[in-house]
């Protein structure tokens, strides 16, 4: 950030940095990492995926394991239903988490929520 605002960087000029493509929310929130070494707890598991992705991308190891801790606290609280299902599914196929993975399919296979006679 310093050589973008003070360097020869174009963003000097505009002391602004864009990240379009990164999540907004997840921006905050590692900000608000940065400045008071903390994560608040009850955002979307969503949220802290991308704010994983962030402390990747940035390389800040304190605030990856924070994020993973977090992933893995919400998921402990997740209870996977039909109406869930899918997005949590999609946040398996997109992050590979095995935790989410294991309660997604336990939520089929115990509560048959879904026809698998043509699987047999």
């Amino acid at each position: 950030f310093n050589t973008l605002l003070n360097g020869p960087m174009i963003e000097r000029n505009k002391k602004e940095i864009p990240f379009p493509e990164d999540d907004p929310k997840a921006f905050a929130m590692m900000m608000h990492f940065i400045y008071h070494a903390e994560v608040m707890e009850g955002a979307p598991l969503e949220d802290y995926y991308a704010l994983r992705q962030l402390a990747d991308k940035f390389g800040i190891p304190a605030l990856q394991e924070l994020a993973a801790g977090r992933i893995y606290t919400t998921i402990q609280k997740i209870t996977i239903n039909k109406d869930n299902f899918q997005s949590y599914f999609f946040l398996v196929e997109a992050y590979g988490t095995p935790s989410l993975l294991d309660k997604c399919l336990q939520f089929i296979i115990t509560a048959k929520a879904f026809d698998l006679t043509h699987w047999i």
